[in-house]
């Protein structure tokens, strides 16, 4: 339970840094906008979970190095959309919902 809950804080954490980071890419009118914003919508979601596959791995990292098998399981925090999409295609309409949400809230 503890990993489960460290790894729900950590991709929180990275979530919220990425959206942070890239927030610049939500809010701009016109086409050219909606397009920024589905872009940064798969950015943000990438760079997520890397970093926050990153962090979670954070107390292994500084107990035993950095080790080549981390290298894979932070890199593997970038298919977190991907595979959660393959695992449960209902996810990708509340996703864009989510994201078309954002950006309609970014350009208030």
């Amino acid at each position: 339970m503890g990993l489960i809950v460290r790894y729900f804080v950590a991709m929180g954490v990275g979530g919220a840094v990425a959206g942070y980071a890239l927030s610049n890419l939500f809010g701009r009118s016109g086409l050219l906008g909606w397009v920024l914003a589905a872009m940064g919508g798969i950015l943000v979601a990438t760079f997520a979970g890397l970093l926050g596959s990153a962090i979670g791995l954070l107390p292994d990292l500084v107990s035993d190095g950095f080790q080549t098998p981390d290298i894979l399981a932070v890199s593997a925090g970038a298919l977190v959309l991907p595979l959660a999409l393959i695992g449960w295609p209902t996810l990708l309409p509340i996703w864009i919902g989510l994201i078309f949400l954002v950006h309609i809230l970014a350009k208030r």
